[in-house]
C-alpha cells in the first residue's frame, strides 16, 4: 500500500502532483527550507470534537466514536492515485461529496470530497493509477482535502468506526526529501530485498530510470556515463541505495 497523493519536498516547498497533466505544483512553503520530512495529515483517525454544544461524530454525524478515516492535505485539483491494486466498487455522490470505493484483496478504501472521477464501477486498477482529483465536495468539510478511509474486507462493524481502522499502523505516511543532487546516479544493489542493480539519475528532483535491456548489452551506468561524456557533461557521483530507503522515493520515478 502507498499514499494516494504524490508529495515531494523541494527547495523549501511542498509540491503536489495536480490537474489533468499530472504536473508538480508548488503548494505551500515548508516551515524551514531545510525540512527533510513531512506528515501531510490534517485530521487524524479516531478524534472527535465539540461542535454546536455536541460531539461532532458521536452526536451530529451520529453513531461514530470519532473520525473514521485520515484527512490528507489536498488543494483543489490534486491527483488521486490508487494506493494498491483492486476493483472500483462505487463511484457516487453523498455526504462525502463525490467519492470512490476501491476494493483490494485485503482492504476496502473510500476516498471522499473529490472534484471528479477518472474511473467507473467495475474498473480494475493498478497501484499508482490516476483515479480522480480532490476538492471540497460534500457536507462535512471546511476546505479542500482528501478523506481516506480503510477497513479490512472482513471488518468489525461494531468497532465504533463502521469497521474502519487507523491505517497508520501499517503504512508510513511520512514524505521524505530526496537527499541527492540533480545529476547524481542512484543504483539499487540490495538484491536480497528486491534491487538488482537498477539505475536512476536524479533529474529535476525526480528519478529517471535507465533500463539496460532497452539500451543493449552494455551496463546501464556505463552507457549513460559514456553518453554524458560525449555531450561534454561531467558525470556526478554514483551511490547505492538499499530497498528500505528506496521505498521512500518510489513515487518520484519517471
Amino acid at each position: 500500500m502507498e499514499l494516494p497523493i504524490k508529495y515531494r519536498l523541494r527547495n523549501g516547498w511542498i509540491e503536489i502532483r495536480m490537474d489533468a497533466d499530472e504536473h508538480w505544483h508548488q503548494y505551500r512553503k515548508t516551515r524551514s527550507k531545510h525540512s527533510t520530512k513531512l506528515i501531510p495529515i490534517t485530521q487524524s483517525f479516531g478524534k472527535d470534537f465539540w461542535y454546536n454544544e455536541q460531539w461532532f461524530y458521536k452526536d451530529y454525524v451520529g453513531g461514530l466514536r470519532g473520525h473514521n478515516g485520515i484527512d490528507l492535505e489536498a488543494p483543489t485539483g490534486t491527483c488521486l492515485y490508487a494506493p494498491e491494486n483492486g476493483t472500483i466498487t462505487a463511484v457516487d455522490d453523498n455526504s462525502y461529496g463525490k467519492k470512490i470505493r476501491l476494493k483490494s484483496r485485503q482492504y476496502e478504501h473510500v476516498f471522499g470530497h473529490l472534484a471528479e472521477w477518472n474511473v467507473a464501477i467495475g474498473n480494475k486498477v493498478k497501484a499508482g493509477q490516476l483515479i480522480g482529483w480532490c476538492n471540497n465536495t460534500g457536507k462535512f468539510t471546511t476546505g479542500s482535502h482528501l478523506h481516506w478511509g480503510v477497513r479490512p474486507i472482513k471488518y468489525d462493524k461494531d468497532n465504533g468506526y463502521s469497521g474502519y481502522v487507523d491505517h497508520r499502523e501499517f503504512l508510513d505516511m511520512t514524505v521524505y526529501k530526496l537527499p541527492y543532487r540533480d545529476g547524481m546516479f542512484i543504483q539499487r544493489t540490495d538484491v536480497k530485498n528486491g534491487g538488482h542493480g537498477e539505475l536512476y539519475e536524479v533529474v529535476d528532483g525526480l528519478l529517471a530510470y535507465y533500463d539496460s535491456k532497452k539500451i543493449g548489452t552494455r551496463i546501464a551506468i556505463v552507457d549513460r556515463v559514456l553518453r554524458l561524456m560525449k555531450e561534454g557533461i561531467e558525470p556526478k557521483s554514483l551511490t547505492s541505495i538499499n530497498e528500505k530507503e528506496f521505498k521512500k522515493f518510489k513515487h518520484l520515478i519517471i
